[in-house]
């Protein structure tokens, strides 16, 4: 049955050559009742034609699938979907993005949008808790070591930094348009600029869902984090040299 909360809701998927969970996972959204479901396909290729394809029914307004070429990153892709919601979709007063491979549900992206209706205000993080037994070890480390410099260097304890699941009013679309970064380094430089510029950032406890141990994700560990640790001391230097 749709949820009342989720009427002028938009979920924004970012999506690389994602598996078969993707389909069904944006038919329950959609079933959910959420005003938008905007899929950006960041340049997977033809081979996923047919599965980006099967997300759009041409008779449904709400699915909307954003396709080019070549691959840019997740952060790019967010920015993509950012910009159409912005332009298109005056409607929606939430915006919610999601990851694809199947470690976000409906059940608590539902409950982010409650959530928000309560209170619009800042950046609300799906929080999973690293300390459950099917976390994989680079995981629960990687966040572990993230949090505690983060908190160090920007004064605030973020227990889940590397979530894909955030909410946000449309108000703050223009501000994280702005915000740098092309490829995973584009979450922790939104965090940033939030504790910068005073803007709330939330937590709401989520389920923690990993599957085949994380198998579906395309974050390189060793590339993608030296991106993210370059960016939180970098931007730090930065800011108090300001």
């Amino acid at each position: 049955m749709p949820n009342e909360h989720a009427k002028n809701v938009a979920i924004l998927i970012p999506s690389y050559q994602p598996d078969d969970k993707l389909p069904p996972y944006v038919q329950a959204l959609r079933e959910a009742g959420f005003a938008r479901i905007v899929v950006v396909d960041d340049g997977s290729g033809e081979r996923y034609t047919d599965l980006f394809n099967s997300l759009h029914n041409p008779n449904d307004a709400a699915v909307q699938v954003i396709r080019y070429e070549p691959n840019h990153g997740k952060g790019y892709a967010l920015r993509v979907g950012m910009r159409w919601l912005l332009d298109e979709c005056p409607e929606c007063a939430y915006i919610i993005t999601a990851d694809s491979d199947g470690q976000h549900t409906v059940p608590d992206t539902l409950r982010m949008a409650d959530t928000m209706h309560k209170d619009g205000s800042g950046l609300l993080l799906g929080s999973r808790d690293f300390s459950q037994a099917n976390v994989p070890f680079k995981s629960r480390m990687g966040n572990h070591i993230t949090t505690a410099v983060y908190h160090a260097l920007y004064g605030q304890h973020i227990g889940d930094t590397q979530t894909g699941l955030r909410a946000f009013a449309r108000e703050l679309l223009p501000r994280f348009l702005q915000t740098k970064g092309d490829r995973y380094e584009y979450e922790m430089n939104q965090l940033i600029d939030c504790s910068i510029d005073k803007i709330p950032i939330r937590a709401l406890p989520i389920e923690t869902v990993y599957e085949n141990n994380n198998q579906g994700s395309h974050f390189h560990p060793v590339r993608d984090s030296w991106r993210i640790y370059k960016v939180i001391l970098m931007r730090f230097l930065r800011f108090i040299a300001a």
